[in-house]
């Protein structure tokens, strides 16, 4: 596990941060090369217990140190607070400083202090205020909710492609039962209404499974790893989990109508197929077989590759999730085309089992569609998922 220590001057942090100073009964502890004073979060999961060690691992080193206080005042954060001397000699840092707080006399101008400090500065070194850095940060933690929230709704768009490709398949296997149902007297409104109910029950066995199993790899997700993916920048904040009712309705309902809308289309095919041609052996192989124009799905490439160009809107990159729709809405579109040019590309197998199969994928194009959507759009989706999480570690690390 990771413990964030803090190297401070006592003296100084009595008068401006005392939430920094433990209480302890030998106050020459402070000024101990080796004492640390941990939180109250660190000292549970640490399980610390007064004058316990605790070793600590620096580069290849184990540097041992002594727990001899706590701090009262350090919140629900998980950190550790010792003498500046003392850390920079245990941890190799002589005559380095990371930080200095200032505090200003009531009346002094902010901003004109601010100024005179900078010109007399390093190349390196800045000088902000708090509250800078706060936004900073704000800011951070608020491009990777939405880059999250943007990845969710690409999820659901996944998961209503996986309902369709498999309501889809279903319903040719079960074309001629339906053509069955509709010389019987069921009508076309009937029969869509009884596929779309089967997609929005899958929906709910989804949904229902989808929250359950993604508020446990949350959990282990936040538990093992942390807010920041292991990157280390949120080391002194206690993750924990909130559950928002309102929320988990939400996301119910939408898991629902997307598995719902996932078998309107298959649904409609069905209804609209003449029940006597349907009833007919082969008439399965017809389903989804009309390629539909390849002309909007080059649109929908060509606005997302210059919706990419674009520069971001109020700091987020509302164009760029804007391109990320129309290229992967243009790539399901092309698929039909490019799965012909693929299939005709592949030489002939010698296996008579491998021939068949390669000449129903060429006799049934449509059905190759409908398979490889969802794989595509799942793949586009963990794809966006990795470029992510790199692009957040490498900003923190930054």
């Amino acid at each position: 596990d990771t413990l964030k220590i803090i190297g401070v001057d006592m003296f100084r942090a009595a008068s401006m941060q005392p939430a920094l100073v433990a209480n302890m009964g030998d106050r020459l502890d402070t000024l101990r090369p080796d004492v640390l004073f941990l939180s109250p979060a660190a000292t549970r999961v640490l399980a610390a217990k007064p004058d316990d060690i605790v070793r600590v691992q620096v580069g290849l080193a184990d540097v041992p140190l002594r727990g001899a206080g706590e701090l009262a005042g350090a919140g629900s954060q998980r950190f550790a607070v010792m003498d500046i001397a003392g850390a920079q000699a245990a941890f190799g840092r002589l005559g380095r400083l990371t930080r200095i707080d200032l505090r200003l006399a009531p009346g002094v101008d902010v901003a004109a202090f601010g100024d005179a400090v900078r010109k007399q500065l390093p190349a390196g070194v800045v000088a902000v205020k708090p509250e800078t850095t706060q936004a900073a940060t704000a800011s951070l933690t608020r491009s990777y909710r939405v880059n999250l929230d943007v990845l969710a709704l690409v999820a659901l768009f996944t998961g209503g492609l996986l309902v369709f490709s498999t309501q889809a398949l279903a319903v040719v296997r079960r074309r001629a039962h339906f053509a069955l149902l509709r010389v019987l007297g069921v009508t076309r409104r009937r029969l869509v209404a009884l596929i779309v109910a089967e997609g929005a029950l899958i929906g709910v066995a989804g949904s229902a499974l989808g929250i359950a199993g993604g508020f446990a790899l949350a959990g282990l997700a936040v538990r093992w790893v942390g807010l920041d993916l292991g990157s280390g920048y949120f080391r002194g904040v206690v993750p924990t989990l909130a559950i928002d009712p309102a929320m988990l309705v939400l996301f119910f309902a939408l898991g629902v109508a997307a598995a719902s809308l996932g078998s309107v289309v298959p649904a409609l095919d069905t209804a609209r197929a003449p029940p006597a041609q349907a009833l007919k052996a082969g008439d399965e192989t017809r389903a989804f077989s009309r390629p539909p124009s390849s002309l909007p799905g080059l649109a929908a490439i060509a606005l997302g590759t210059l919706a990419s160009l674009l520069p971001p809107i109020a700091g987020l990159p509302l164009a760029g999730y804007f391109a990320i729709a129309l290229l992967l809405v243009g790539t399901l579109m092309l698929l039909p085309h490019l799965a012909t040019v693929a299939l005709s590309a592949l030489p002939a197998p010698r296996l008579p089992a491998s021939e068949l199969a390669l000449a129903q994928l060429r006799g049934a194009p449509g059905q190759v569609r409908i398979s490889l959507a969802a794989i595509v759009a799942s793949v586009s989706l963990m794809v966006s998922m990795a470029i992510m999480v790199a692009s957040f570690r490498d900003s923190l690390d930054a």
